[in-house]
């Protein structure tokens, strides 16, 4: 019986050794697997569209588009977070030997700049890091304070609220916490919007945030449920977003939904580029982008006369040689609201016009068209008028000259008057333009 006690006994340690064994094995398998997942932080500014990833204590950054570059960090120590604004990524490490040392590394071009914080602990749990565009950078604890350093790793200050994550929107860095957005600076917790308890805001332009119920909220305080989910991109006239494989594009002074277009795969991430929308597909650690036009959604776009035959079947409306684009509509220099008026059909529409009013239709002028069930809202664009007189002269050039040496800035349908040949960008091309319609 002795015997027989000693045999199940070994029996029984070789099992647990050998269960032991294989469990160590399966861990280090999956570990080994988890290492070679890259997680990824996406970033769009003027010169570009980056993406960080890491792996342990290595970081790569590329520019995904235009024209790639890739940068690949070994660090002393794991990556806690990371963030990209500008094209700059800020690395949050621990420091393994010394927990009371904290080191955010910065990394550009494959340049490498450690900043050493001493006694700031976070080794306690999870810590977040955001910078924005004037070199500071901000670090959430795992107590929800946030601390502001300045660019030589010296502490600023400390907010008086607690944060549940930072967001960075048009390189300046937010906030969230049950209270709302709060924009972040030296020494200010301005309040900036108001959210649910349960939303989160992911930045997509520099003056609007989308939530996680799919709400796009605007720095204006305006506010409509686009049904997309999180993925949203911002071109220069609407929002697409995305949905069960369908890119859908939302006119941005209307709300509403204007075309759609299918698309083949997921992406992990879209944006609004120049006027491009860039799609952006992670495979393993492979990165790939698709670029479409705003004329991918022109094709199953619904014409002004057709939609008003299906609202209102006694309405009829077209432009007659206009060009409208969305909710825009492009007029050649000396068109008075009369000459317009005279040119196109709208039967079953009033006409009103909306804004000051000028001998000659200029940028920013409003057509609102009321039918008996529909109402339909336009605005007017005058090329190179970037100032609403119904005129192109010398002001309107010096206002562009001024906006393509960052000394002026131009917003909403003044923009788009500046962007002589509508390639999604102001240049010196569309200057020479502009000075050919004002001789004109």
């Amino acid at each position: 019986m002795s015997n027989m006690r000693k045999l199940l006994t070994k029996t029984t340690i070789a099992v647990l050794f050998l269960t032991v064994t294989l469990s160590l094995l399966i861990i280090s398998k999956a570990e080994a697997e988890k290492s070679t997942r890259l997680s990824s932080e996406f970033s769009i500014d003027n010169s570009g569209i980056y993406c960080a990833q890491k792996s342990g204590s290595r970081l790569s950054v590329q520019r995904i588009y235009p024209g790639q570059s890739d940068y690949t960090y070994g660090l002393d120590e794991p990556v806690i977070d990371y963030r990209i604004t500008s094209g700059t990524a800020y690395a949050l490490t621990s420091s393994q030997s010394n927990r009371s040392v904290t080191n955010v590394y910065r990394l550009k071009n494959g340049n490498v700049r450690k900043i050493e914080i001493r006694d700031f602990d976070i080794s306690a749990g999870n810590a977040e890091i955001a910078a924005d565009s004037d070199g500071l950078f901000y670090i959430i604890k795992p107590n929800g304070i946030v601390t502001v350093f300045g660019s030589d790793g010296q502490i600023i200050t400390d907010t008086a609220q607690r944060y549940q994550s930072l967001t960075v929107c048009g390189a300046k860095v937010y906030g969230i916490n049950h209270k709302g957005l709060f924009r972040l600076g030296k020494s200010t917790e301005q309040s900036v919007l108001s959210l649910t308890p349960a939303a989160s805001a992911v930045s997509i332009s520099d003056n609007a945030f989308i939530d996680n119920n799919g709400v796009i909220i605007t720095l204006s305080g305006d506010s409509f449920n686009l049904g997309c989910g999180k993925m949203v991109a911002c071109l220069s006239d609407c929002y697409v977003g995305y949905k069960n494989g369908i890119l859908i594009a939302f006119d941005k002074e209307t709300h509403e939904q204007y075309a759609s277009s299918a698309t083949e795969n997921t992406p992990a991430a879209m944006f609004g580029y120049k006027n491009k929308l860039v799609l952006i597909y992670e495979n393993d650690i492979r990165l790939t982008y698709k670029t479409y036009g705003t004329d991918i959604f022109r094709q199953e776009t619904i014409s002004p006369t057709e939609k008003a035959d299906k609202e209102n079947p006694s309405a009829k409306l077209s432009f007659g040689g206009y060009d409208v684009s969305g909710s825009y509509i492009y007029v050649p220099p000396r068109t008075t609201r009369s000459s317009f008026k005279e040119s196109i059909c709208c039967d079953g529409y009033e006409i009103k016009f909306e804004g000051k009013h000028t001998a000659y239709i200029g940028t920013g002028l409003k057509l609102v068209l009321s039918g008996a069930s529909d109402t339909k809202q336009y605005t007017f664009i005058l090329p190179a008028d970037v100032n609403g007189t119904g005129t192109v002269n010398n002001s309107d050039i010096y206002i562009m000259m001024d906006y393509v040496l960052d000394l002026e800035e131009l917003k909403g349908e003044y923009k788009i008057a500046a962007d002589m040949n509508r390639d999604g960008r102001i240049t010196n091309a569309d200057l020479v333009l502009a000075d050919r319609k004002r001789l004109t």
